[in-house]
């Protein structure tokens, strides 16, 4: 298992979709278009596993294809001198290679700044 941390963030350059947010409910992530290479299609999918308003989400994502656990991530927010602090953490359940792992790292660091400029908007 290999992890990858992330402050103030959210997923890879994607979205996710949910059919709610309460424990056990699915959710699945998109490619978004503009990537190059993508086409835009849901290629994992999962379950909410732990929700704490305001404080925690945790779930997982499954390949589509074969129903195999890709990871698990976890998103905790912290009230720190006022300010709202989000930190994400990816625990990564199959085998990578330097490439795919600086790939993932990529798509964090773009995913954080995303949610970084929307916040400030906020």
């Amino acid at each position: 298992m290999q992890r990858q941390k992330g402050m103030a963030g959210i997923q890879r350059a994607g979205n996710y979709t949910a059919d709610g947010w309460r424990i056990h409910n699915r959710l699945a992530y998109r490619q978004q278009h503009w990537l190059k290479g993508s086409d835009g299609k849901m290629y994992t999918k999962g379950s909410i596993l732990q929700i704490e308003p305001a404080k925690l989400l945790l779930h997982n994502l499954v390949d589509m294809q074969d129903g195999k656990l890709l990871s698990v991530i976890t998103y905790r927010f912290a009230n720190k001198n006022g300010y709202t602090v989000l930190e994400a953490e990816e625990d990564i359940r199959y085998a990578t290679d330097q490439e795919q792992l600086a790939a993932i790292a990529e798509g964090w660091d773009r995913a954080l700044e995303a949610v970084k400029t929307i916040a400030e908007k906020l």
